[in-house]
Formats: C-alpha cells, structure tokens, sequence
C-alpha cells in the first residue's frame, strides 16, 4: 500500500515563527512510521487542482496574514 501524501503550506506574511523549520523536519522524519510522506511548501502558486490532486492532504503550519480566499 502507497503511503499517503500531504502538503505542508508554512508561508506567513506576518510574524513568522522560528519553529517552522523544526516542525517541518519533524513531520518529514515521523512520517514513515506512519506512512506518510510530506512536501513542504510557501509558494501559493502550487495551490493548483492539477497539483493538489497529488496530495490527500493540506497542513497549513504556523501560516501568518496569508489570503487565502479564492481569487477571480
């Protein structure tokens, strides 16, 4: 069986904690044990279908005065 994919949003436009970068880590190191792969990302351009549909997930980490209402 395929492990599941999630994607790891962590972009702030506001504060930005320093812990991001730890949590990431973290979650990429735990997420063979439960099978689980990430991604991580802050480029909201990947916030496609064609591309979301890869994932069976969204984390959205530590994100700070981001708009992410639809657009258009």
């Amino acid at each position: 069986m395929a492990n599941g994919r999630v994607l790891i949003y962590s972009a702030t436009a506001g504060y930005r904690h320093d812990s991001i970068p730890t949590a990431i880590a973290a979650l990429k190191a735990t997420g063979p044990s439960v099978n689980l792969d990430f991604d991580a990302t802050e480029d909201k351009s990947l916030f496609t279908i064609d591309n979301l549909s890869q994932y069976d997930a969204i984390l959205f980490l530590s994100t700070t005065g981001e708009d992410r209402r639809r657009v258009g």
